[in-house]
């Protein structure tokens, strides 16, 4: 099988495209709707953190559509996007370069990188008025490759320390995402990836300085490497300055971990758009794109459908519905549309979004007639 786009960079991070949701109306800041509701706390930058498999991206997207439906201003800065603000890295050799400098402990020089696009950002959201919402913005994309190097604590404190000096005036919120133990994040985000995610993971960590240091090896060595940066990334959630919760997703209870989230930011919920099991069913089948021979399946099941294939896709990820023919996928700032013929029969899928790190996403991928489909099972 695959690896998705996300886990690939987490790889490449050890040896982000933003999807804008906007409106007409100016940004409400703490403001009350026509009937005296609360609209949304007062900040301009909301954080998701936690580990690999917590929901930090799935999260912030349901975050990200709720702003949309209460017309507020937002954008969602998708962590794996090759145009991140917050990355100073957009290619192989510029990203070649950065882990040059991990590799050699030079961990100012990169702390200096970022603290250059944090005040670039900062200066941004001042003048848009936007509110941003990032996964992994503040922890995940520097940690997941400095810890792995050997950073110490004490800096990456004090980085912390800066940032929040550059950011304060945005009054800034983190929604951090625990686990009870770091083993169900990891089982939850190796079945997520598929494929052979599991044996590149133990390679990459237990190869990396901080396994060889700590004679890290199978998966119980992976286990404990993610354990290890767990107890980092929460006593750096504890020192966080700004407003905060925490919200356990060991359980997996979305609409209860969604409510806790939405409470916390005072925004109303609204649910999602939602279709019958005809127009749904309509749908599903295996589609092919013909410029790279990529296939990808429409499912239905729970009365949901749910993608599967694309490289930049998890597996069985939920499509979530716009309107009778567009859905936007689920923890990933894409959006599917579906084409049909003059008869209404359903004859293409387009998928469009930002570019990420390792991949292009917008492609159109043809339906595959019935003969043509057992051809491919059969080979």
């Amino acid at each position: 099988m695959f690896l998705a786009v996300s886990s690939q960079l987490y790889l490449l991070l050890d040896c982000l495209c933003c999807s804008c949701y906007s409106a007409e109306s100016n940004l409400i800041v703490s403001a009350k709707n026509k009937q005296g509701v609360r609209i949304v706390r007062n900040t301009h930058l909301i954080f998701f953190e936690g580990l690999p498999g917590s929901g930090k991206s799935t999260m912030a997207h349901f975050i990200a559509r709720q702003l949309k439906h209460a017309a507020i201003c937002s954008t969602w800065y998708y962590e794996v996007n090759k145009w991140h603000p917050l990355t100073p890295f957009h290619d192989m050799t510029s990203f070649l370069q950065f882990r040059a400098l991990a590799q050699a402990t030079q961990f100012h020089m990169i702390f200096d990188r970022y603290l250059e696009r944090w005040r670039s950002f900062a200066d941004q959201l001042q003048q848009t008025g936007e509110v941003a919402l990032a996964d992994s913005g503040l922890f995940g994309s520097l940690t997941w490759m400095l810890f792995s190097t050997l950073m110490p604590e004490t800096e990456f404190h004090r980085y912390l320390e800066q940032v929040h000096e550059i950011i304060a005036a945005l009054d800034p919120c983190l929604i951090y995402l625990s686990q009870e133990d770091a083993l169900t994040s990891l089982k939850r985000w190796l079945t997520r990836q598929g494929g052979e995610a599991e044996k590149n993971a133990i390679e990459s960590k237990t190869a990396s300085p901080y396994g060889k240091q700590h004679h890290l090896t199978g998966f119980d060595g992976l286990l404990h490497y993610w354990e290890d940066y767990q107890r980092l990334i929460y006593r750096a959630f504890l020192h966080f300055p700004g407003r905060k919760i925490e919200i356990d997703t060991t359980a997996s209870n979305r609409l209860h971990s969604q409510q806790q989230a939405a409470d916390f930011l005072d925004v109303p919920l609204t649910h999602d758009l939602s279709l019958s099991q005809k127009d749904l069913q309509r749908f599903v089948g295996s589609y092919r794109s013909l410029d790279h021979e990529e296939v990808c399946v429409v499912e239905y099941g729970n009365g949901l459908l749910s993608l599967r294939g694309p490289i930049v896709v998890w597996q069985h990820t939920r499509l979530i519905p716009m309107d009778l023919t567009t859905f936007e996928v689920e923890s990933l700032p894409f959006v599917v549309s579906f084409v049909t013929d003059g008869q209404g029969r359903v004859k293409r899928l387009v998928m469009n979004g930002p570019e990420q790190f390792l991949h292009t996403v917008n492609h159109v991928y043809h339906l595959i007639e019935p003969a043509e489909r057992k051809e491919i099972a059969v080979s």
